[in-house]
């Protein structure tokens, strides 16, 4: 499993790592954040992902949440790392407002 690291936050960054997926789950790593992955953890996340229908997991250290989201805020970063279906993540669309500003 590799990890690939958007050079920012944005939806095309992340939609450029999509696009040059060579896997159906695509995991996002942030570089700011020194990780020790268990050994089953990128293949558990996998299988969630597939098993589930689901487009997105992430990771949380033991006893120590990682994500860092409220209601109606207009970016959720994990500070870690997060699983993607590649399947989910290409027709994937912006809600209204959160749209790319020119």
């Amino acid at each position: 499993m590799n990890i690939v690291y958007p050079k920012d936050h944005s939806s095309s960054s992340i939609q450029g790592l999509v696009d040059a997926a060579d896997s159906d789950v695509i995991f996002v790593g942030d570089p700011s954040v020194d990780l020790e992955p268990e050994p089953r953890m990128f293949n558990r996340m996998a299988r969630v992902i597939r098993e589930t229908g689901c487009g997105w997991v992430y990771a949380d250290a033991a006893g120590h949440p990682r994500i860092d989201y409220q209601s109606g805020s207009p970016e959720c970063r994990t500070n870690g790392i997060s699983g993607l279906s590649r399947k989910k993540a290409s027709t994937a669309t912006l809600a209204p407002g959160h749209e790319a500003k020119p």
